[in-house]
């Protein structure tokens, strides 16, 4: 597997989706900011650290299908750094899409999740990102809607 390299000399990703996690307690926590508050569009990304295995989930609470809309397909975008690209019906792209993955829908369709493996490691301290939650479905009448969240700093702490 190649590895994701972020950011100057760090490797977040590449030992998150490499290592298997482990029975071990993880050695640090996960603060998150949020920021451009009140540019969000509908959604409200949250993420947490578990504390054993080591990982971070993210959860997106998303609106549920209806007689004129589909299911809302969730995406967890992560990034290095923040952005400001508008989208339509006035939502913007708040985090740089260098990573942009699927998030699993919950059987009742109405929150997407996602978890990373992170190593027990106290090195990964100080390592941040950006992450934004995005929901795409297809409406009649309407098409594609697009709805978002506000931008979320992480900081590994």
């Amino acid at each position: 597997m190649r590895p994701i390299r972020w950011g100057v000399g760090g490797i977040l990703l590449a030992g998150a989706l490499a290592h298997p996690g482990g029975a071990q307690s993880c050695p640090f926590s996960l603060q998150t900011t949020v920021y451009a508050a009140g540019s969000g569009c509908g959604l409200a990304l949250g993420a947490a650290v578990n504390g054993g295995p080591c990982a971070v989930t993210f959860a997106l609470p998303v609106p549920p299908p209806s007689t004129t809309c589909s299911i809302t397909i969730p995406f967890l975008i992560l990034g290095t750094q923040a952005a400001a690209v508008p989208l339509p019906a006035g939502c913007a792209l708040l985090a740089a899409p260098d990573l942009v993955v699927g998030m699993t829908l919950n059987p009742s369709l109405t929150a997407g999740t996602l978890t990373f493996p992170l190593p027990p490691d106290p090195a990964l301290v100080g390592i941040s990102a950006y992450a934004q939650g995005v929901g795409f479905r297809i409406c009649n009448p309407g098409g594609g809607v697009i709805t978002s969240s506000e931008g979320l700093l992480l900081a590994i702490v």
